[in-house]
């Protein structure tokens, strides 16, 4: 947990997005306290919220729509 905290006081928003991208392909980060941690952020005005809240929206559907490319590019294969 640590290092989510420093990796987004250091990059920002590009760390931001690119945690909840990976954390939902598979990469484990949990989510659930990353989006926590974005909403007590802004209170104490490291972030902006509503910046924030459209890289979250942004990473979490990227990452979604990777996942389901994955899996289309898994199912369909010959072997599966």
């Amino acid at each position: 947990m640590e290092w989510i905290c420093e990796a987004i006081s250091q990059y920002g928003y590009a760390a931001l997005y690119l945690l909840l991208a990976l954390g939902i392909v598979g990469l484990p980060v949990p989510d659930e306290i990353l989006m926590t941690l974005v909403g007590y952020l802004p209170s104490i005005f490291v972030l902006q919220y509503i910046p924030s809240l459209m890289v979250c929206f942004a990473g979490t559907m990227t990452g979604m729509t990777v996942s389901y490319c994955l899996f289309l590019g898994w199912a369909h294969s010959p072997g599966a």
